[in-house]
């Protein structure tokens, strides 16, 4: 017979425990172990816990850990000792401060934290070597330590529904940057640093208090889909005509009184929103966009091209701009 590894013994120990401990409090848990009958993945999600239990921090080879939908307010520092953990989920509990112990997991590459009660991420966020995937959204955030740029192999960065007004400059650090959702909060301005993020693709800010947009937005030559809806933008630079990829523009509900002639430069394009603006007139370059298909234009001031030809849809609007 297979004589057990110590490890392996305490491990089995540990979820025997945790058994009857969620059996008590009628909640079932679930884990998964590797081939040495280490417990990786734990779910701890939806027990009513207070506080974790002590036992979960002798799992030193848990990879993944998941802890939504309980009532946390706090994380011990015991969670150091998961030096492989690589996917910790905290979303939907009662956190008021960000977990300065979570700063350090070395192999930490996923952190959920939606659905909390932070106001202030601690610098201790930077010191996520390893992080790829960050969620904070439906917080109380209203800004972002400079530290966040420390973290150069994040590709998701997700903000949704906070109240953050400011980006630091640092943000333009995340070169490995994919993804950037920051819909729903109440920025003033979008840094110049942004142009740095050369291999981001999708860029959301819907429902924020913007302006204008850098003129730096057309170095992005990466990106497929920039979503400005629900703003205040009343311009959009000439250098929007720089980006190549993009499939998809949103500008409804702004306060713009024109777009730029560059609009007929992307030649990705496959779906442009500039619905309730205040445009009169459309530049002629849309008539040349080879790959759209979706073009909104409701509840404009049109007279060019005019009201009936807008009823006409896509390929009337095409037709009377290309004449």
């Amino acid at each position: 017979m297979e004589r057990m590894s110590p490890q392996r013994m305490n491990d089995k120990k540990v979820v025997q425990r945790l058994s009857r401990f969620l059996e008590h409090r009628g909640a079932i848990g679930g884990g998964e172990y590797n081939e040495q009958g280490r417990v990786i993945r734990l779910d701890l999600s939806g027990a009513s816990l207070k506080q974790v239990p002590s036992e979960v921090w002798e799992l030193t080879a848990l990879r993944t850990l998941h802890l939504r939908e309980n009532t946390l307010r706090e994380i011990p520092s015991d969670i150091r000792r998961l030096t492989a953990l690589q996917e910790l989920d905290l979303s939907e509990n009662e956190l008021r401060v960000f977990p300065h112990e979570v700063g350090g997991l070395p192999a930490l590459k996923r952190l959920v934290l939606d659905g909390n009660l932070l106001t202030t991420l601690a610098p201790e966020v930077g010191r996520l070597p390893a992080l790829e995937y960050l969620s904070l959204q439906c917080n109380r955030l209203t800004k972002l330590p400079r530290e966040v740029g420390q973290l150069t192999k994040l590709q998701l960065l997700h903000l949704y529904g906070n109240h953050v007004t400011e980006l630091p400059g640092e943000i333009g650090h995340l070169v490995a940057l994919e993804m950037l959702c920051l819909d729903h909060n109440d920025l003033l301005t979008f840094p110049s640093e942004i142009g740095t993020l050369r291999r981001l693709q999708e860029c959301y800010v819907q429902g924020n208090q913007l302006t204008s947009l850098p003129p730096e937005i057309g170095n992005l030559g990466a990106l497929r889909a920039l979503d400005v809806d629900g703003n205040h933008l009343r311009e959009i630079p000439p250098e929007i005509g720089k980006l190549k990829a993009l499939e998809c523009l949103l500008l409804s509900k702004n306060d713009l009184t024109s777009l730029p002639a560059e609009i007929g430069d992307l030649i990705a394009l496959q779906e442009l929103d500039v619905q309730s603006n205040k445009l009169v007139t459309l530049p002629a370059g849309i008539a040349k966009l080879p790959r759209l298909t979706k073009l909104y234009v409701n509840g404009n001031p049109l007279t060019i091209p005019p009201a009936k030809v807008c009823q006409q849809g896509l390929p009337g609007i095409v037709a009377y701009l290309r004449n």
